[in-house]
């Protein structure tokens, strides 16, 4: 036994005797009743922490949707975008017919008249509208089809949009 370990033993041997109760003769020691501080932290996940997992789960669901869809337009293609005056980037997901028929229609326009957004294309153009309704109802047929014959592409839809809830409801505060 080493001099180390011996000290160390006689100094837990002295602390247990100091700390001992001792009884008084003809008194029994009184149990004393400890009372227990209670300490209760509530705390919440920042926006950033659901607007990541909104992200993520939105990724899942739209990487299987894209392996499962057969037409190449109606793949979902996500990309980072400036609005119109703003440097500020902001995520958007959109079927590729979107994208397709609005670049033809810019071209035409910007040949004749000058530069338009996206939106003021759309709401300038009523062919345009009338063809991105009716690419945007046989999207939505393909959706509901894909969703209903694959359990696994639905529980990836709903865990999105349950992350999305999350996301939405620190504008609302």
């Amino acid at each position: 036994m080493t001099i180390f370990k011996a000290l160390s033993i006689s100094v837990l041997a002295l602390t247990t005797l100091i700390s001992a109760p001792h009884a008084s003769e003809g008194q029994e020691a009184q149990p004393t009743k400890k009372e227990v501080e209670r300490i209760e932290v509530q705390g919440s996940r920042p926006k950033g922490y659901y607007l990541s997992e909104f992200r993520k789960n939105q990724t899942d669901f739209v990487r299987m949707f894209n392996d499962l869809v057969n037409d190449s337009e109606m793949e979902v293609v996500c990309e980072s975008r400036a609005q119109t005056g703003s440097r500020v980037k902001k995520r958007v997901c959109e079927p590729r017919f979107i994208s397709t028929l609005t670049f033809r229609e810019t071209q035409r326009e910007l040949a004749f008249s000058g530069d338009l957004s996206q939106a003021a294309l759309i709401q300038q153009n009523p062919q345009l509208q009338k063809a991105l309704i009716e690419e945007f109802a046989e999207f939505q047929k393909i959706t509901a089809a894909l969703l209903n014959e694959h359990a696994e592409l639905a529980e990836k839809y709903t865990k999105m949009n349950q992350a999305l809830s999350k996301v939405e409801s620190f504008s609302k505060d």
